[in-house]
């Protein structure tokens, strides 16, 4: 093993993380919106929806998330490693940690239940599943402040055998009652008993359709209920002996969330027709907001009722204010709504040359470009030009056409796209699409599309690099391989319209090899060769010429090869070929096996810029080699507890490297962190790091020092905030100018006008003011130009002689003065008529201070005409 195994990278957290799994919830001044993301708790600014800042304290997933009623700069949240935490999430300060020992799958407050809380337990101890049944228990706070920020607390459960998560349970008009559902059953227990099984069970008028989401209405006794149907049902009079249930009918799918508006005047409901229904409370009028763009999840609304959130399947989440989008946040897109494979991304990963942006599946028929540093969405590009529909069913959703294949040249001038759909009883549809960039757009504009480029699904699409190779461009070529037996070559050609003078992609070659099954390709650094594998054997061509070159064989046929790559840079001569179970490098000088190693092989990850590649078994362990020797450079075990779906080395982005390049730095990176990061996808559609130490802490310092740890510094000022900054900087600039004229012997206006505006019964006495107002006038005791302006100011004979004397007479003045001096450079007793203060006799002046003196002397109190005059003015 080499040294730089000994070092240990970390899994960091990069994104991905799921915004829509819980319900977010608005700040009392609905300015900010709090989101579950993982571990850690998200706050959005509702004004920009830009990200704020994140509250780090919980070792497991976050489960909810409640405004502290009593005090509304605090928040109370909880999660699976079984404690409550309370926050000051203006300052991002974790405040206390109540420990209960058991996963917490849900929270509920409310301001009338003075230090106490409700609680979602599992049924069974030990279990953290969130999909199965649970209990509601109530946990009472200690009512005296503790030293310790841990303390432990206890859960006393009062309804057995409900439906866990922010959906399952809610708390009615006063805190008053708590409902919670489990199959077609609603259950109530009234706050004042807090005994187990005291709670009071009502059935469903339908009851083979099971309760999806419950609510309770602010302020009176009614309990709103949606089903499986679509159906949403409100509950009154459950406080006696029977209740009254009224239904409505509108969702076409199941009913995902229901919610009330503040006052209770309105009643949301959501699901997956992509719609907001509002009902009006009390009557049978509805209204719509639809065409959302993916199913809702959950419903959320403002204290002041002005904002409503709506959390898309998608990862989105909008805010909707009145009946408009007022902002999108969006996080890593999902599409799993309409994929029913075990493949969560077609496409795969890759990289946008332009922005270095990840580029891989989005919302149905799209690619997204999202941001690695920032883990924020960039932009949608819809390929296929499809919106999505709702299935009739959930149970047979309908099958909408799809990104499977994605490639990018080196330069980004060309992108393309293999879009597939195939429903198993209509015939497939297969579209190949290639894409220019447009440089005055900046984005990429569709050029030419192929309508069935293969008679089946496509296994490989690849572009070829179109930089400068021997003086001479490399014309733009695409190869693809399918499960037809053979693979095509695409090349850019004028168009055959003699009218039209744009180009556009055609087949030009048609390749096959002794009809077997074509699997990976891949083009040559500088464009020269071209690798296509069949099975076990690695064919060489000539993509200009399309003449075979060369033929490989590695391993047997029941081993066929996976992936292939050339090398990169000095390793630009070597051609690495993985199977399941091993990995060869091949040397296309000598045409011969370089290395080859035993190894099950998950995922082959090449990096680009560097002549290194990792590859990943089905165990999650890490190994890192170099092209041109079997020597593992770098090995890490079980590097994530998920299984890891996709990886893929990215540009390293120049400000996050460190300024400090001695060799001390270079060792304590990872062997690819000086040009590349590494990135880890999961099933659930996590994203990962793989960083060093040093590496972890550079960017936990860039995190700081971008302000992202206090919400003050984050926010944009309200109209108020900036009438008074500008006030305050109208201020300053003005004390700022009274300053500048003090020191120069003068007052300012500003003062001057205050003075002269104050009323008069509130000045003191004119003897005091006058003197007090002529002492602002003198300059501090301690300098000594200012000395020389105070004596000037008051010779008054200078006045009179200003506009007679010439430059001449200055000469001549100020060589009588200069005799005046003794050697020592002393001021004697002058036998001018001006009379001099007497703390003025001792200070040394030079010779261009003294004729400076003599100069300004001469201008009198002409300085205060202006000054007056633009105050009577």
């Amino acid at each position: 093993m080499a040294t730089s195994t000994e070092l240990v990278g970390r899994v960091v957290v990069r994104g991905g993380a799921s915004l829509v799994k819980r319900r977010p919830v608005f700040s009392a001044d609905s300015k900010y919106i709090f989101v579950c993301s993982g571990e850690v708790i998200r706050v959005f600014s509702v004004a920009s929806g830009e990200f704020v800042t994140e509250l780090w304290g919980h070792r497991n997933e976050v489960t909810a998330v409640r405004v502290n009623p009593l005090i509304q700069l605090q928040l109370f949240s909880s999660s699976l490693d079984g404690t409550i935490n309370l926050w000051d999430y203006a300052d991002g300060i974790l405040l206390k940690t109540f420990t209960l020992g058991l996963p917490l799958f849900g929270l509920l407050v409310h301001a009338d239940l003075k230090n106490k809380l409700y609680v979602q337990i599992p049924q069974d101890s030990g279990k953290e599943d969130d999909e199965f049944l649970g209990k509601l228990a109530i946990v009472h706070l200690p009512s005296r402040q503790s030293s310790s920020r841990a303390v432990p607390v206890q859960a006393s459960p009062v309804i057995n055998k409900i439906k866990v998560g922010d959906r399952g349970t809610a708390i009615g008009a006063g805190g008053e009652y708590v409902a919670a559902i489990h199959g077609s059953k609603l259950k109530v227990v009234f706050t004042a008993n807090e005994e187990e099984n005291a709670e009071s069970v009502y059935l469903s008028e339908n009851r083979s359709s099971v309760l999806t989401c419950v609510a309770c209405h602010p302020t009176d006794y009614a309990i709103a209920t949606g089903n499986a149907n679509g159906h949403v049902t409100l509950w009154r009079n459950f406080n006696k002996s029977k209740p009254v249930l009224s239904s409505e009918h509108w969702h076409s799918l199941r009913v995902e969330d229901v919610g009330f508006s503040p006052e209770g005047s309105y009643l949301y409901s959501v699901g997956h027709e992509c719609t907001l229904v509002q009902w009006q409370y009390n009557s049978k009028h509805r209204d719509f907001i639809p065409r959302l763009g993916a199913p809702i999840s959950h419903v959320s609304c403002s204290h002041d009722n002005q904002y409503k959130a709506l959390c898309l399947t998608s990862n989105a989440i909008i805010v909707l204010k009145v009946d408009k989008i007022k902002q999108k946040i969006q996080g890593l897109s999902f599409g799993d709504y309409t994929r029913t494979g075990p493949v969560c991304i077609p496409t795969g990963l890759t990289t946008d040359p332009h922005t270095k942006a990840l580029v891989l599946n989005g919302t149905p028929g799209h690619l997204q470009f999202y941001h690695l540093q920032q883990d924020k969405l960039l932009y949608n590009l819809d390929i296929v030009g499809e919106n999505y529909i709702s299935p009739e069913s959930l149970d047979k959703p309908l099958v909408n056409t799809e990104v499977e294949r994605v490639a990018f040249d080196a330069e980004g001038a060309w992108l393309a796209t293999i879009e597939r759909r195939d429903d198993k009883e209509t015939s497939m549809e297969m579209r190949l699409k290639f894409w220019g960039f447009d440089k005055e757009k900046q984005s990429f504009k569709l050029n030419t599309v192929i309508e069935s480029p293969h008679e089946s699904q496509v296994y490989t699409l690849q572009l070829r690099s179109t930089k400068e190779v021997d003086g001479f461009l490399n014309d733009p070529l695409a190869v693809t391989t399918a499960n037809d037996k053979k693979f095509k070559v695409w090349r850019l050609l004028d168009d055959e319209d003699v009218n039209s003078k744009m180009k556009t992609w055609n087949c030009t070659f048609v390749g096959s090899y002794r009809n077997l099954q074509p699997k990976d390709a891949s083009f040559c650094e500088d464009g020269s060769l071209l690798a296509v594998s069949f099975g076990q054997i690695i064919t060489i061509w000539d993509p200009d010429t399309n003449e075979l070159k060369r033929t490989f064989c590695q391993g047997t046929p029941d081993d066929p090869i996976e992936s292939l790559y050339f090398g990169h840079g000095s390793s630009s001569c070597h051609l690495v070929a993985s199977t399941k179970g091993s990995i060869t490098v091949w040397n296309l000088l000598t045409c011969s096996v370089l290395w080859n190693v035993s190894l099950g092989v998950h995922l082959l990850i090449e990096d680009p810029l560097s002549c290194m590649f990792a590859v990943i078994d089905i165990a999650n362990n890490l190994f890192v080699f170099n092209t041109s020797e079997p020597r593992i450079i770098y090995a890490q075990k079980s590097l994530l507890k998920q299984p890891i779906d996709m990886a893929i080395f990215t540009p390293l982005v120049k400000n996050n490297q460190s300024s400090d390049g001695g060799q001390s730095a270079k060792e304590s990176l990872l062997p690819w962190e000086h040009v590349s990061q590494l990135y880890l996808m999961t099933r659930k559609q996590d994203l990962f790091s793989l960083v060093s130490e040093r590496r972890d802490q550079e960017e936990g310092k860039e995190f700081q020092s971008h302000g992202q740890m206090s919400l003050h510094t984050n926010l944009q000022p309200t109209p108020f905030a900036m009438l008074l900054g500008r006030e305050r900087a109208k201020d300053d600039e003005e004390e700022t100018g009274l300053d500048a004229v003090r020191i120069q012997g003068a007052l300012g206006t500003a003062s001057v006008k205050q003075m002269l505006s104050s009323p008069a019964h509130t000045l003191p006495p004119a003897k005091t003011l006058c003197s007090s107002f002529l002492k602002t006038m003198l300059p501090p005791a301690g300098d000594s130009h200012t000395r020389m302006v105070q004596s000037d100011s008051e010779d008054e004979l200078g006045e009179k002689d200003e506009s007679d004397k010439s430059d001449m007479e200055d000469d001549a003045h100020h060589t009588e003065h200069a005799q005046s001096m003794n050697q020592s450079g002393q001021v004697v007793k002058s036998h001018d008529h001006t009379s001099q203060p007497e703390n003025v006799q001792d200070i040394h002046l030079s010779d261009v201070e003294l004729h400076k003196l003599e100069k300004a002397a001469r201008t009198g109190f002409k300085w205060m005409k202006p000054v007056f005059k633009d105050v009577l003015s």
